[in-house]
């Protein structure tokens, strides 16, 4: 079964939006849109945004039209320095520099679910006309190449840019837990040690027992020979950030086989969406 990624084109100029200020629990995702893909982020740079750059994120906002209606959705701008993620929450947090301004190498994500139908500058306008002050927008066609539907979002600038306070992942960074309408995930040492869905909001049984490690490392000629488990592991949460589409978390793992030999994934990144969890990574010897 292959795996087919949305494309997400940036066609046309207009205006630009404002940071969602954070909500007290996090919502389901959907309805969706033309694009029926709950489990899929857009992510586009800032250099894909046609001459976006260097405007300051708070002034920045995203809506998308349902019939002749334009309102603000869930997204967020996750900074990059030196081409890796700025976290800026933590023991180890890292900042762009400047921070708080679209850079090109920036990214502007939020859920593909919720593009709508295709708007108009005079509705932008009709819509955005009390808040005054737009001064630029983008409309971003985003395409389903499985079920060939088209959705659109409009990224505008504006001196007060449209909000909401919809979320879709809360982060409560004292007990490791993360939060979604669907589901809790908490981890202790930065490893997973309770999961519970929540289809109706209130989470169910814990469904794990914990995260199970069981290697076997042998040096050539059999000079030596390690059983390993993951108590062996040294496993920290170093930094995070808390946005309205997802939550990211960065933690270091290695493992020390004594005479100078460690086993390392070194740091890895782990991605919460309203519907799924993604965390990439590999080992190295």
């Amino acid at each position: 079964m292959r795996c087919h990624a949305l494309r997400a084109l940036t066609i046309g100029l207009v205006l630009a939006l404002a940071a969602a200020a954070p909500a007290a629990e996090p919502v389901p995702l959907g309805p969706c849109g033309p694009i029926d893909r709950p489990y899929d982020s857009v992510e586009l740079t800032g250099s894909q945004l046609h001459r976006l750059g260097n405007v300051p994120i708070a002034r920045l906002g995203l809506l998308a039209f349902h019939g002749s209606h334009a309102a603000p959705i869930p997204f967020q701008v996750d900074e990059r320095t030196g081409g890796k993620l700025a976290l800026p929450d933590g023991p180890e947090p890292t900042r762009d520099d400047p921070s708080g301004v679209l850079d090109s190498d920036d990214l502007l994500v939020f859920m593909a679910c919720d593009a709508g139908e295709r708007g108009s500058a005079a509705a932008l306008d009709e819509t955005l006309g009390a808040t005054g002050s737009l001064t630029a927008w983008r409309e971003l066609r985003i395409e389903d190449p499985v079920r060939h539907a088209s959705g659109f979002v409009y990224l505008v600038v504006a001196e007060h840019p449209p909000t909401t306070d919809r979320r879709y992942v809360a982060y409560e960074p004292r007990g490791d837990l993360v939060r979604t309408a669907r589901y809790r995930v908490g981890l202790v040492h930065a490893l997973p040690t309770y999961f519970a869905l929540a289809p109706q909001g209130s989470p169910g049984p814990n469904l794990i027992d914990g995260l199970r490690l069981r290697a076997e490392a042998t040096l050539r000629a059999d000079l030596m020979h390690w059983t390993l488990n993951e108590e062996q592991g040294h496993h920290e949460l170093i930094a995070w950030k808390v946005g309205p589409v997802r939550v990211i978390r960065r933690s270091r793992h290695q493992v020390d086989l004594g005479l100078g030999i460690r086993l390392t994934a070194g740091l890895a990144h782990t991605y919460f969406y309203a519907q799924r969890v993604f965390g990439p990574g590999s080992l190295k010897l």
